[in-house]
């Protein structure tokens, strides 16, 4: 994430912008930059002691020169289609930046193995934005991905039309800065949410369900997600009910004279009248659907509305005070994906005790609160990374 090539080095964005219209052509070029940057980086470094100085960037020129010739001969053999698609731009992967970059950067100074890795985690992460932009642009600009309708036809009775503007070449360039905007701001929140700031980990935060539920993976999946849905709907809702009813002067947008009400006693009440209808729709619809999992989980489905982990998640939204919904949005999604990771990590111990030799003493609950002491030890390691 903070060495990709497109969003935060800036190279490689010719291709990027110019054949992410279709998600094919997007894949093919992906991989095609992928091959071609993981095996230059390994052929250079195997011959980088016998390369004078004075003529490498020839020779690794000439490297990358015969590799897309392969490539291009591959694409007209076995995809003449997409070949023709993307014209021009298969040739052009000799002057795509990535490749010299990463030949200069490491192959010239670093193993074949390490080379061929390094080569490989760069044209991926190129991949990845490709197949991002051409994902969005061809769903919404044609209703289609991977020429497969996908939007269904009752859709476009009802009055939907397909953005052509998606697949007009600025929008290439609006999408990736929209991808660039969010991994900026938000992909650190997501992953600090995660594994840093764990609910169970950090806070002890659910453990009540967390301990009681956490018998069987399947189960425990079930209420992580039914847990990580909740917060993703509740927290960016209270943040807004906090920003427009409860915080001193909130209300002032409704009228001048209300700038000095503040209404941040209701702060309990509201939260956790939001939680609880939440909860509530939620309790119906898993019943509906899926009454196995309803049974399974009993009374620890209604009681997510008083999982600490919910309301905590909202109180610490207030507290640290967001810029932004999306920001609330992302903390309450990371929470959740959180705890859903620590409760299916503990059941999936668990499911493996069945078959050891626990002390009589400790089976059952206490040697989960030890296995959970021995994660929250692990997961501490996540506090040293620098994000």
């Amino acid at each position: 994430r903070k060495t990709n090539p497109v969003t935060v080095l800036v190279l490689g964005i010719c291709s990027c912008l110019a054949v992410t219209a279709q998600l094919k052509p997007a894949l093919v070029m992906g991989l095609s930059v992928t091959v071609v940057t993981a095996l230059s980086n390994f052929i250079i470094s195997l011959l980088r002691k016998g390369i004078p100085n004075r003529i490498r960037i020839i020779v690794q020129l000439v490297v990358v020169a015969t590799l897309v010739i392969l490539i291009d001969q591959f694409l007209k053999a076995f995809a003449y289609d997409v070949s023709k698609q993307l014209s021009v731009y298969v040739g052009l992967i000799i002057t795509n930046c990535i490749i010299m970059g990463r030949l200069e950067a490491f192959a010239l100074s670093h193993g074949p193995g390490e080379s061929f890795l390094d080569g490989l985690g760069n044209g991926l992460g190129y991949s990845l934005i490709l197949v991002i932009v051409a994902f969005f642009r061809e769903l919404f600009g044609s209703g289609t991905l991977l020429g497969y309708q996908v939007i269904p036809q009752s859709f476009y009775e009802a009055g939907y039309q397909n953005n052509g503007l998606m697949i007009l070449p600025p929008m290439a360039l609006i999408v990736v800065g929209v991808i660039i905007w969010i991994q900026m701001e938000f992909f650190r929140l997501f992953i600090k949410s995660v594994f840093v700031d764990n609910m169970i980990f950090a806070y002890f935060l659910g453990m009540c369900s967390y301990l009681a539920v956490s018998k069987t993976v399947k189960t425990s999946a079930g209420l992580g997600l039914a847990v990580t849905f909740v917060l993703v709907v509740t927290v960016p809702v209270n943040y807004l009910i906090n920003k427009y009813l409860l915080l001193p002067g909130a209300l002032s947008w409704i009228s001048p004279k209300l700038a000095s009400v503040d209404l941040s006693f209701l702060t309990y009440i509201l939260f956790i009248a939001i939680i609880a209808a939440i909860v509530q729709i939620l309790e119906m619809v898993i019943e509906t659907f899926t009454p196995s999992l309803y049974s399974a989980l009993g009374i620890f489905l209604p009681l997510i509305a008083v999982n600490c982990a919910i309301l905590g998640c909202s109180l610490f939204m207030q507290e640290r005070n967001f810029s932004n919904v999306g920001e609330a949005a992302v903390f309450g999604l990371g929470s959740g994906i959180g705890w859903l990771l620590a409760i299916v990590a503990i059941a999936a111990i668990r499911e493996k005790l069945r078959y050891s030799k626990v002390p009589k003493g400790l089976q059952g609950v206490g040697i989960s609160f030890i296995i959970t002491g021995l994660m929250g030890i692990a997961f501490m390691a996540f506090m040293g990374i620098k994000i």
